[in-house]
């Protein structure tokens, strides 16, 4: 008698959602390193708790030095690896539900990480749990790697591969289904420049904004002391952010004037779904003319309010999409202010040939005052969507949705399977489903937790079979 994967599915999904809920209630966007804790104490707590979930499951653990940690399954020389993340981005402002409640509301379960990528990854982890329920001779070894800084760097992954090396095939749950089988290539760096010359008749005291560098940025707040010049500056203000319709707010206490501009969050490989407040507060520093802004002037002639590149000279595009340019996080003092920059460049284009085009984008912003620092370019993700590995993880989507129509495709957000010679992203987000990741009420629909469960475990036992 065949083994019913789909009804296991079903059994375990409350299982399932309460151990989603253990690892949400840990805040883990990354923190100042502590002795043990690489990427600080939250992404640390909550590896501990997956590993705790996974020992109680009955699954081999082992914790990678506070880098990585992993559970498995199985015997053999061959090894089938998914690799997750649980860390998250900053909790950020805006939520109606506890970003750490694990809310239930409609079918939904609310939290940081219920999406990106704590939901996912134990997902995966109960596939596992019924693949070793089946009973089948597992002539491969399954493992499950729980990465600690996938949204920072990806330093952990790149510390466990160098401990413990990379798997024969897999996948990492951590995009969007039906299949990744490519992922553009990466940029990233931080511009500098002067705050406020002499001249300025109005001194900008500090200006800070930005959830995360792979976040468009939904709120800025600048400081400024405003001299003889309050209502001019209030009035310029306002008419700046209703001309752009944009929601914003003046306060005036001890001699400072502070402006708050909100704009919409998205991930940075979609800018088009956002509204970037930091790059509209630059041009309007930089249309005023109280202000004498370094920065500004030049973040208005390189960038603007472009999110395509076009103003350093980056367009560009292949048959797979366009590059896209996010400034993330901005941060400044009455001296200097500092920003990031996120690209995600075309996946056909070579990280050489790439590394060419962005010396001359830095180039570029030098002679627009603004200094490049720390930048380094990454690699971009291609793999035969005719592979073995990829039919066989295709497959098990449509045998349990039935979908034929959304096929394989490629994106411009980087997950582990760059780091990897192995893998390719593999869910978990449904074509048409919005989960809200790296925003306020992130949720995922417990319903998509029960199909995942399944369909991650039909993806296993097809590589089992390759």
């Amino acid at each position: 008698m065949e083994y019913d994967i789909a009804k296991a599915a079903k059994d375990y999904t409350e299982d399932a959602v309460n151990a989603i809920r253990r690892l949400v209630a840990i805040e883990s966007s990354q923190g100042a390193a502590e002795p043990g804790k690489p990427f600080g104490p939250g992404p640390y707590n909550a590896l501990q708790e997956a590993l705790k979930i996974s020992g109680e499951m009955g699954f081999e653990t082992k914790d990678v030095d506070g880098y990585a940690g992993y559970a498995q399954i199985g015997q053999g020389e061959k090894l089938i690896g998914m690799v997750g993340h649980v860390d998250c981005v900053p909790l950020g402002e805006g939520w109606t539900h506890d970003p750490l409640g694990g809310e239930i509301e409609n079918g939904r379960l609310y939290g940081r990480g219920t999406s990106d990528d704590k939901g996912a990854s134990v997902a995966a982890l109960y596939a596992m749990k019924i693949i070793s329920d089946m009973g089948i001779p597992l002539n491969k070894r399954i493992r499950f790697v729980f990465g600690t800084n996938e949204e920072t760097g990806m330093k952990g992954v790149d510390y466990y591969l160098e401990k413990e090396g990379d798997f024969d095939m897999g996948f990492t749950p951590d995009a969007g289904f039906p299949i990744c089988f490519g992922e553009k290539g990466s940029y990233h760096g931080y511009f500098s420049a002067p705050t406020n010359t002499r001249s300025a008749k109005v001194m900008i005291d500090s200006v800070s904004g930005g959830q995360a560098v792979n976040v468009v940025c939904n709120k800025v707040v600048m400081t400024v002391t405003p001299g003889d010049y309050k209502d001019q500056l209030i009035t310029a203000f306002s008419d700046y952010a209703d001309g752009n319709s944009l929601q914003f707010e003046t306060a005036v206490e001890g001699g400072k004037l502070t402006f708050t501009l909100w704009g919409k969050a998205a991930h940075a490989s979609t800018p088009e779904l956002g509204v970037n407040a930091i790059s509209h507060l630059m041009m309007f520093i930089a249309s005023c003319p109280l202000f004498d802004s370094p920065f500004a002037q030049g973040y208005k002639e390189v960038i603007g309010l472009s999110y395509l590149g076009e103003n350093c000279g980056m367009k560009m595009e292949d048959e797979f999409g366009e590059l896209t340019f996010n400034v993330g996080v901005i941060n400044g003092d009455a001296d200097n202010v500092s920003a990031s920059i996120d690209i995600r460049y075309p996946l056909t284009i070579k990280k050489d040939d790439f590394k060419v085009l962005s010396d001359g984008m830095e180039k570029r912003f030098g002679e627009a005052g603004l200094n490049v620092y720390e930048s380094r370019v990454g690699s971009s993700l291609y793999k035969e969507k005719d592979s073995p590995m990829v039919e066989a993880l295709y497959k098990a989507y449509v045998d349990v949705t039935g979908d034929t129509e959304n096929k394989p495709y490629t994106m411009g957000g980087g997950t582990y399977a760059k780091h990897f010679d192995s893998i390719v992203a593999f869910g978990a987000e449904y074509p048409g489903s919005e989960s809200g990741a790296h925003m306020a009420d992130e949720s995922v629909l417990i319903s998509e937790i029960t199909s995942s469960i399944e369909i991650y475990a039909r993806a296993l036992v097809n590589l089992l079979n390759i």
